[in-house]
């Protein structure tokens, strides 16, 4: 049906004046071992992603847009190929072509789409992010989209989408047959109205082993207005909520274990220097491989904090997050944040917990720009108790344009009935000839990552970075030496990143 409506839109599309062709690629060629893998540990690989979209309208008055793209992903290792099996892949995993007029927009091919805050349906890219199988050692870029159509109309204060398709699984490679299983299919519709405020609902069924049929209704809706009303110019606020069911069972309203529900509540706080936000969720039973409820927890870019980022249970998870910020003044900012978290996946189990403390005071100078953190947590699911984090960051910016960084984390946590340590330390030099240089290392007394449950082994990983852009249009980067795994969470979604120790090239284009 996809490819049916891919015809019929580039036929139809107009040869206007104002086009664009744009090309991006992403390369990687790495050699070297990949610790606990099942194939050979030395070996070379390769992987390409090739992204071409052609752009363009109309010179009429009312301008009629259009768009057509592909991706091709590439992956070889002569290692990895033999008589019975063949690791390697050339493969179109994205084809699309989209016409909008007006109000009017539809897409045939693969297409994106978030329902609500993600409850019901959520697709998404982690750009330039690469994940690697550990078995079969394959690489493959990590989208989640839809294959088929969406049609959005946005006529006043409506919009409205409807969408159909095969959803992928992200962690599958383009050359897997099985990567698309089951149909979405469903809408979404809402309205705003007087005061800021917006209400709408959407319907989704998801057809793989059974039919599974979503429903969500949400509100959201801003004090301002009502604010400015009373005179009060500098406070402002906002609120959603979100309730999420399958639906059939009736299960409307109801919050126990006997049915799936996902509610969600969110609100934000501006007055001054000062900024507040508060979440609550409640899932239950609410994980269907094509959502993404939100998670309640922060996503720091600290690399120790990142990687002990709790992974969200939809199928049993309560709790809520907090955050206060404050600018004294115009160079500080003071951030306090707190998440707390319960799953009961076992009713006659004691309740698993989570919480998460954080601290960070930022300085945004001239020349200097600071951060100082510190963290505090414990996620029962993982067995880690007592955990805390605290480390400083700095980046100098020299008058001749010069930039040198350096970071330096440490880590304390306690697993089951031994203590452990993690440090990672970065030091960054950029803005010489459009070079830049970092050397990494991380050390660990982990037992996972030594195999001495004594913790008295250590463990350490030490690499280097040379970035080149010889080009505005051409990014380089090298790696050599040894790099952790682990826990690796991006625009809030999580997965395992392996270890690895070799040498890798990097080339990013954008035309």
């Amino acid at each position: 049906m996809s490819k049916k409506l891919l015809c019929i839109l580039f036929f139809f599309l107009p040869q206007g004046a104002f086009t664009q062709l744009s090309v991006q690629s992403l390369s990687q060629i790495s050699y070297g071992k990949l610790p606990g893998a099942t194939r050979s540990a030395d070996l070379p690989t390769y992987y390409n992603h090739l992204s071409i979209e052609y752009r363009g309208s109309s010179l009429f008055k009312d301008e009629f847009g259009f768009l057509a793209g592909a991706r091709l992903q590439s992956f070889a290792s002569p290692e990895l190929d033999s008589p019975f099996s063949d690791e390697s892949y050339n493969k179109f995993s994205q084809h699309y072509v989209e016409a909008s007029w007006r109000w009017v927009n539809i897409r045939a091919g693969n297409s994106f789409a978030i329902i609500g805050r993600g409850m019901v349906l959520r697709s998404f890219e982690l750009p330039g992010f690469l994940y690697e199988d550990p078995q079969l050692r394959q690489r493959h870029g990590v989208i989640r989209d839809i294959d088929g159509w969406k049609i959005s109309l946005n006529p006043g204060p409506f919009e409205v989408m409807a969408i159909s398709g095969k959803p992928v699984d992200p962690l599958r490679t383009p050359n897997d047959k099985s990567r698309r299983g089951g149909e979405v299919r469903g809408g979404q519709a809402s309205v705003r109205l007087p005061g800021n405020v917006r209400v709408g609902g959407a319907y989704l069924e998801f057809r793989e082993r059974q039919n599974v049929p979503l429903a969500t209704r949400f509100v959201q809706f801003s004090l301002k207005p009502v604010l400015s009303t009373l005179g009060i110019r500098d406070v402002d606020a906002d609120f959603y909520t979100e309730y999420a069911t399958v639906q059939g069972r009736n299960g409307f309203g109801k919050f126990d274990a006997d049915h799936p529900y996902a509610f969600y509540f969110s609100g934000t706080l501006a007055y001054g220097a000062w900024g507040a936000s508060f979440e609550y969720k409640d899932y239950r039973d609410f994980a269907f491989g094509i959502n993404d409820p939100p998670s309640l927890v922060r996503e720091n870019a600290e690399v120790l904090l990142n990687r002990a980022t709790h992974v969200l249970l939809a199928e049993a998870e309560r709790g809520m997050q907090a955050e206060i910020s404050f600018a004294p003044a115009p160079a500080w900012r003071i951030t306090a944040n707190y998440s707390d978290s319960k799953n009961e996946l076992d009713l006659n189990s004691p309740a698993t917990r989570y919480h998460e403390a954080l601290l960070a005071i930022e300085w945004f100078g001239e020349n200097l720009t600071t951060k100082i953190f510190a963290d505090g947590s414990r996620d029962d699911l993982l067995f880690e108790k007592d955990r805390f984090t605290s480390g400083v960051a700095a980046d100098y910016h020299f008058t001749v344009g010069l930039t040198l960084g350096a970071d330096v984390q440490g880590q304390r946590m306690r697993r089951l009935d031994y203590e452990f340590t993690n440090y990672y330390s970065a030091l960054r030099l950029g803005g010489w000839k459009n070079l830049s240089l970092s050397v990494q290392m991380e050390r660990s007394s982990d037992p996972f990552e030594t195999d001495d449950l004594t913790t008295k082994r250590k463990k350490t990983w030490t690499g280097i970075g040379i970035g080149w852009k010889p080009a505005s249009q051409i990014d380089l980067q090298f790696f050599g030496g040894k790099r952790r795994g682990g826990l690796a969470c991006d625009h809030g979604y999580c997965l395992r990143v392996e270890q690895f120790s070799g040498v890798e090239l990097r080339m990013q284009t954008n035309w």
